[in-house]
C-alpha cells in the first residue's frame, strides 16, 4: 500500500496531547464551616452545618412543627436568611402532598376585578399566605355555569391544598362541590343552610339595623333602600335590618323604597339614585347595600342639585379605605376587611394542615362609622362630628 503523498494530501497530522488538567474545586479542612460553590443553590445541608444542627431538625425547624423550640426555630430562620436558603418547592411538596398554594376565585368579571371591595379583601389574604409560606392563585370568573370548571381544574388538578369562597350565595354551588370533594375551604359570608363548613362573617342586619336607626334619630321618615341581588345571602340580611328597624319604630316598609340592583357597581347604584329622586315624594335618606352603590347614589344626588348630608342624608356598607376620602366622607357600616382577610387564611391553614373535627363559624359585630353624608356636619380632625 502506498503511503499517501505528502504533497497532495498535506503533511500526516499528529494526535492532539491530551493536558493534564486538575479541577479547581474549593477545599475544606476537617471541621472548617461548608461554603457552598459561588453560583449554586444553598442547600438544607449548608444550613444545617452553618447552624450547627441536624438536617431533620432543620428542616422540621422550617417547615414549622412544634417539636422544635422557638429559641431554635429563630436561629436556624436567621441562619437560612443569611445563607440565603430558599426551599426546594418539589421536594416539598413530595415530601408533605401538597402544593403550598391556595386558590381564590374571585366571583366577577374580569372587567370588575378592580372594585375596591375585592382588591382591600385580596391584599389582606395574600399577606397572610405569604407570611406562611404559601403561594395564592387567583382566578375570575363570574358566577354562570361554568364557574364550577374553575374551582375543579384548581383543586381536582392538585394545583391548591385550599380555597378562600366569597360572598356567599343563598344556595352556593362553591359550597357542595368543595364539601363533596373533601376539598378545606372558608367562605367569607354564609348560606341559608351554615352548618358543617367554616366561615367568618359580618352580622349585615345589625349593621343595616344599625345604619336605619341612625338616620331615624335624625328625624327622617322618608328612608330608602339601595339593595342588590336576591341570590346573595348578605344582601338578603342587611335588607331584613333596614325592614327591621323600620318596623321597630312603627314605620311602614314601603316597596317603592326598595330598589334592587344586579351587580351592586357605582353605575347601578347612580341609576337607583336617580329613580329613587324622580319620586314624587323623594326620599330624605339612603342605605345602600355597599359603599360602592353608595357612591352612586351621592353622584346622582350631586348631578339632581342637592347636597348630600344636607338635602339628602347617605349611609353605605363595607368600611372601605375610600369611603373616608368621598365627597362628603361617607357614613358607613364598617365591616374590618382586611382582618377578616388575614382570619380566613388563619383558619384554612388549619383545616389544611389539621382538618380538626369542628368547623370555625365566626360572626362578628359590626360598627357604624358617622360622617358628614349622612348629618350635614364635617368631621373634626379627629374625626368627630
Amino acid at each position: 500500500m502506498l503511503a499517501p503523498d505528502p504533497k497532495r494530501f498535506g503533511p500526516r497530522l499528529r494526535p492532539p496531547l491530551r493536558p493534564n488538567i486538575t479541577p479547581l474545586l474549593p477545599s475544606f479542612s476537617a471541621g472548617s464551616p461548608l461554603r457552598s460553590i459561588p453560583g449554586m443553590p444553598v442547600t438544607l445541608r449548608d444550613v444545617a452545618q452553618r447552624a450547627g444542627y441536624s438536617v431533620t431538625t432543620v428542616s422540621r425547624a422550617l417547615n414549622g412543627f412544634s417539636d422544635v423550640n422557638e429559641e431554635t426555630r429563630r436561629h436556624i430562620q436567621a441562619v437560612a436568611r443569611e445563607l440565603g436558603y430558599i426551599p426546594n418547592l418539589s421536594a416539598r411538596q413530595l415530601q408533605t402532598r401538597r402544593s403550598q398554594a391556595l386558590g381564590f376565585v374571585i366571583p366577577t368579571p374580569p372587567e370588575r376585578l378592580n372594585e375596591p371591595f375585592f382588591t382591600e379583601f385580596l391584599s389582606a389574604v395574600g399577606v397572610e399566605a405569604a407570611r406562611h409560606g404559601y403561594d395564592l392563585l387567583i382566578s375570575a370568573r363570574a358566577p354562570d355555569t361554568h364557574e364550577l370548571e374553575t374551582y375543579r381544574r384548581l383543586v381536582q388538578g392538585g394545583r391548591v391544598d385550599g380555597m378562600v369562597l366569597v360572598r356567599g350565595r343563598r344556595h352556593d354551588p362553591r359550597v357542595d362541590l368543595l364539601r363533596r370533594l373533601d376539598v378545606p375551604f372558608v367562605l367569607f359570608g354564609r348560606t341559608d343552610d351554615d352548618a358543617d363548613y367554616a366561615w367568618i362573617d359580618v352580622d349585615g342586619t345589625a349593621g343595616v339595623r344599625l345604619a336605619t336607626g341612625h338616620l331615624l334619630a335624625l328625624g327622617h321618615t322618608r328612608i330608602a333602600y339601595v339593595s342588590g341581588p336576591a341570590h346573595y345571602s348578605f344582601v338578603l340580611r342587611r335588607q331584613q335590618g333596614y325592614e327591621e328597624a323600620l318596623r321597630a319604630a312603627r314605620r311602614a316598609v314601603e316597596p317603592q323604597r326598595i330598589i334592587a340592583v344586579e351587580h351592586m357597581t357605582e353605575r347601578e347604584g347612580y341609576q337607583a339614585g336617580r329613580m329613587l329622586l324622580a319620586q314624587a315624594e323623594r326620599p330624605t335618606a339612603i342605605v345602600a347595600v355597599t359603599d360602592l352603590v353608595a357612591y352612586g347614589v351621592m353622584r346622582a344626588v350631586h348631578n339632581a342639585g342637592g347636597r348630600v348630608g344636607r338635602d339628602v342624608a347617605m349611609v353605605g356598607f363595607d368600611g372601605l379605605a375610600s369611603s373616608a376620602y368621598s365627597t362628603p366622607p361617607l357614613s358607613t357600616v364598617f365591616q374590618p376587611i382586611a382582618e377578616i382577610g388575614h382570619r380566613v387564611v388563619e383558619i384554612l391553614l388549619t383545616l389544611v394542615t389539621a382538618r380538626p373535627s369542628s368547623w370555625p363559624q365566626i360572626l362578628i359585630s359590626p360598627t357604624l362609622v358617622v360622617r358628614e353624608s349622612s348629618t350635614g356636619h364635617p368631621e373634626n380632625e379627629n374625626g368627630e362630628i
